[in-house]
């Protein structure tokens, strides 16, 4: 899958993802609107750290009325250290991102709609 495939005109979901352990924290999410997206996907390419999504991006979840998600995983690591080289992220996401780490998260997902038309 490519970024081809996403829709860009709307929103994603962002949250945190804790592994496979039995402690399973109930977190928050970060939905980013379509105009703050594509600001951030251009801060990615623009410093090439795009890789941060595509690498991961794959047609794994849907919502619960059917809409197809292409989920993007990074290690939260991963999401913090290029993150925060970029000047326009919102804050409250990386805030949200930096309390999922200290509560024991090791992915954050990103759910972006799938573009049906594509396929």
């Amino acid at each position: 899958m490519s970024l081809i495939h996403i829709m860009y005109n709307e929103p994603v979901e962002f949250s945190a993802y804790y592994g496979f352990s039995s402690h399973k924290k109930d977190s928050a999410k970060y939905v980013m609107l379509p105009e703050d997206l594509n600001v951030f996907l251009n801060s990615l390419e623009d410093t090439g750290e795009l890789i941060l999504i595509i690498k991961t991006l794959q047609s794994l979840w849907q919502r619960e009325n059917g809409t197809l998600l292409l989920t993007a995983f990074p290690s939260i690591n991963d999401f913090i250290d290029i993150t925060t080289k970029l000047n326009n992220v919102p804050i409250e996401l990386m805030n949200m991102i930096k309390q999922w780490k200290e509560d024991g998260a090791c992915e954050v997902n990103i759910d972006f709609v799938q573009n049906m038309s594509l396929i």
